[in-house]
């Protein structure tokens, strides 16, 4: 529990959205203009991972055990939301700001960031919203088929309160385009 403190502290330090200048952005947007060259871009992106990452790191399933019904779990569930969405915003405007990261920018590894956040944070709309810039970066193989994948699947749930089911056997192509066509997504209908 030491531990779970200690990442909220960190979390609400880096976090401290909406204190100061006007619009519910502003904290964000003025982090953001500060990333003046690709290795702020890169620290910026990493320390969101390590956040979102160290957060869940053992500690749900260490809840899980002691039970989902406890104060610790419940209390641990709406922190994770709370990061969760606080890391949406920061990723939203990120990509209204600059566009999807570049491998060459920030390297290969980062590049899976936003998807993360977006998977963890958005709901279907917000989601939605972001699959053109996705799309367009899982095609120039900024993450792999597994991550976009499970990006879709999450969609899916959010949607229709379940994981879409295929009949095997499939590949992960016939298995993204399939989830398009179910959750209606194209590169026309989305920003």
């Amino acid at each position: 529990m030491k531990n779970l403190t200690l990442i909220l502290f960190a979390i609400l330090a880096f976090t401290a959205c909406e204190s100061g200048g006007s619009g519910k952005y502003a904290a964000i947007d003025k982090e953001l203009k500060a990333l003046e060259t690709n290795e702020q871009k890169r620290s910026y992106l990493t320390k969101i991972l390590v956040i979102d990452q160290q957060f869940r790191k053992g500690q749900e399933d260490e809840l899980r055990v002691k039970g989902i019904d406890t104060k610790e779990y419940k209390d641990f569930m709406d922190n994770r939301s709370k990061l969760d969405r606080e890391n949406y915003k920061k990723i939203d405007r990120y990509i209204e700001m600059y566009g999807h990261p570049k491998p060459f920018d920030v390297s290969l590894n980062l590049t899976a960031v936003p998807i993360t956040v977006i998977e963890h944070g958005g709901d279907f709309d917000e989601q939605s919203k972001h699959f053109s810039v996705l799309f367009q970066a899982f095609k120039k193989g900024y993450f792999t088929n597994y991550i976009f994948v499970k990006y879709l699947q999450k969609m899916h749930h959010l949607k229709f309160g379940k994981y879409h089911k295929m009949k095997s056997p499939y590949t992960e192509e016939e298995q993204i385009e399939e989830l398009q066509r179910v959750l209606g997504l194209s590169l026309t209908n989305n920003k």
